[in-house]
């Protein structure tokens, strides 16, 4: 679970601030991003990955949505 939460701190999803209390030290995560904000960050994300894995597939994919949608 820490890693997945560092990992959004990276992404620049979640923040985080130092606290102590029982046990020590700790974090406090927060999100900087609403909700909109995350949808259009993971949609950038997932769309970014398959542009890299699969360009040609994901372009024809992308040109027939607009296709559909006009």
């Amino acid at each position: 679970m820490i890693f997945f939460l560092n990992r959004m701190v990276d992404q620049g999803v979640l923040d985080y601030r130092s606290a102590t209390g029982k046990g020590g030290h700790h974090r406090v995560y927060y999100p900087v991003m609403d909700e909109k904000g995350y949808k259009k960050h993971l949609l950038k994300t997932v769309v970014k990955s398959l542009l890299r894995d699969f360009p040609e597939e994901t372009e024809e994919a992308l040109r027939e949505l607009r296709n559909d949608a006009a």
